[in-house]
């Protein structure tokens, strides 16, 4: 197993000499092949500590997508915010776009094909303000998404985010509306 025996040189020589980012880096991509999102984490963290600038945009912008994928979108979002602050590449708008879209998930479940939004507006789980807060998030979403499509190799998929944006912000603008029709005429 390569990147089970890759980790462990890495660890043996990140033991003798921890100011160099190159060896924890190299850990965390072996532990990340190995499937140890924490144990990889924990390497990413300590080539930080080390890393110049652009390397310190990359190790956060890895960091920031294994948090989305692990459904921690509040870590994975600050790791994001701190990639573009150190290095504004169009692949961390382009990630910070998906986490927060994400986010916007978890409030308006537009893409949840069972969610029953009539029965979640009677019983108060959908309500406009959290209709807004998605409405809110997935425009945020889109503006990232309108950046990282400046980037050729990003734009394809960009624009196919941007436009299934574009019709779940609609939607949500209908619930928002039905919301506020059955709250006038109970």
């Amino acid at each position: 197993n390569q990147p089970a025996a890759a980790l462990e040189q890495f660890e043996w020589v990140a033991g003798k000499d921890s100011t160099y980012p190159y060896v924890f880096y190299q850990a965390a991509e072996s532990a990340k092949l190995l499937k140890e999102t924490d144990k990889s984490l924990k390497y990413y963290a300590k080539a930080l500590e080390t890393a110049d600038d652009n390397e310190k945009a990359i190790i956060l912008g890895k960091m920031a997508r294994m948090e989305m994928d692990r459904g921690r979108l509040e870590p994975g979002l600050k790791h994001a915010n701190q990639a573009i602050s150190l290095s504004g590449a169009s692949i961390y708008y382009l990630i910070r776009g998906q986490i927060v879209d994400r986010m916007a998930q978890r409030i308006d479940r537009a893409e949840d094909n069972n969610f029953n939004y009539e029965e979640a507006i009677r019983d108060g789980r959908i309500t406009e303000e959290k209709m807004l807060e998605a409405t809110e998030l997935r425009e945020s979403a889109m503006a990232d998404y309108e950046i990282a499509a400046e980037d050729p190799k990003l734009a394809a998929s960009c624009q196919k985010l941007i436009k299934r944006n574009e019709v779940i912000i609609e939607n949500n603008r209908q619930v928002i509306s039905e919301i506020i029709y059955l709250r006038e005429n109970p």
